[in-house]
């Protein structure tokens, strides 16, 4: 585990072990995978080329990724930062209910067919596009939101469509340059990356052992980044410091339009209220407001928060899934109350 922080001055605290076989404890230099973290990441990007005029977000998606087929309804990069596009999630995910023997032998093999993907490597977002990309939309557009990775993997092709540029080389020149990002790539299992840690799983019995394989470069945009919460910590202040997004852009990333409606009926507790944005969960305790985002994956569990008034941030990794996310998402809410006396509720995005 690694927990990074700033309010002023710089806190890095680490513990534990990156990689247990080899007897290498956790340090400053140890890359994590951000799981969905990373959609927040992807989101600034996006948001970087409305802002200089390359990327429409009203348009539809397919004047920057042609390689997405043209749905029953119009799509939009709107839509796709804050989940409304009608995008399904992962197989099984989507609120399915299936009635009959043969539906349900379907669904499993869908399902399956899925798990499989996810231990292949992809050259290019493009490329992985093709799990799901001839899937029907769930709902029409803008009417609904529903939490979904491929959804942010459609928006990773509208970045490289928009930049001119692969995914990954629009994310160095949009966010990571700019934010100082220096140990933050794409979680390469065909590359030797040095400091990358290990991930764990728990037995029943509680025994670490390596967690399941999984191969992220499908899902990079949605979840396929190694990080430091160093690196997090700086990401977080570019953002309070407009090194990344003008006041603008950071309007457009806090409040998600439609979504903010919708999501903002999600009451947490008796005062906070929480709701997606565009990348990114906003909750608001009383005239002060945070954002953050959380991740989980195999062998990763990862947590992002700013509080702008404070201007504090705070970055959690962990390398082990024994940590479930409602424990990081406490340990972060404890942090930010310890360090400003607020106390926020958060959910689990």
């Amino acid at each position: 585990m690694a927990v990074g922080t700033t309010n002023g001055d710089r806190v890095l605290f680490t513990h534990g072990m990156a990689n247990l076989e080899l007897q290498v404890a956790v340090s400053a230099d140890t890359r994590f995978r951000t799981a969905s973290v990373s959609k927040w990441l992807t989101a600034v990007a996006a948001l970087k080329l409305e802002a200089v005029g390359k990327l429409a977000l009203d348009a539809p998606i397919q004047d920057y990724c042609p390689q997405y087929p043209v749905k029953q309804w119009r799509m939009t990069t709107r839509e796709l930062l804050n989940h409304t596009a009608g995008v399904r999630h992962y197989i099984t995910l989507n609120g399915e209910n299936p009635e009959t023997d043969e539906q349900r032998a379907l669904l499993n093999e869908r399902d399956a067919a899925e798990l499989s993907a996810a231990v292949l490597h992809f050259d290019s977002v493009i490329d992985a596009l093709d799990i799901f990309k001839h899937d029907p939309l769930l709902y029409k557009p803008g009417t609904q939101q529903h939490y979904t990775s491929p959804g942010y993997r459609v928006l990773g092709c509208v970045i490289s469509g928009a930049n001119g540029t692969s995914y990954n080389q629009a994310m160095q020149e949009l966010v990571f340059d700019p934010a100082r990002m220096t140990a933050t790539t794409m979680d390469d299992t065909t590359r030797l990356i040095p400091g990358r840690a290990a991930g764990y799983r728990r037995t029943t019995s509680g025994k670490q052992v390596p967690a399941e394989y999984v191969d992220l470069s499908g899902n990079v945009p949605a979840g396929g980044h190694l990080s430091t919460p160093d690196d997090l910590v700086n990401f977080g202040l570019s953002l309070l410091e407009g090194k990344l997004l003008s006041e603008k852009s950071l309007n457009l990333m806090s409040n998600g339009s439609l979504a903010t409606a919708l999501t903002k009926r999600i009451q947490v507790g008796p005062i906070n209220s929480s709701h997606y944005a565009s990348g990114v969960m906003v909750v608001e305790q009383g005239e002060h407001t945070l954002w953050y985002h959380s991740g989980a994956q195999p062998g990763a569990r990862s947590m992002l928060a700013v509080m702008p008034n404070a201007a504090l941030v705070v970055a959690i990794q962990v390398n082990d899934e024994g940590v479930n996310r409602a424990q990081l998402v406490t340990y972060t809410s404890q942090i930010i109350a310890s360090i400003t006396g607020v106390h926020f509720n958060l959910l689990l995005r």
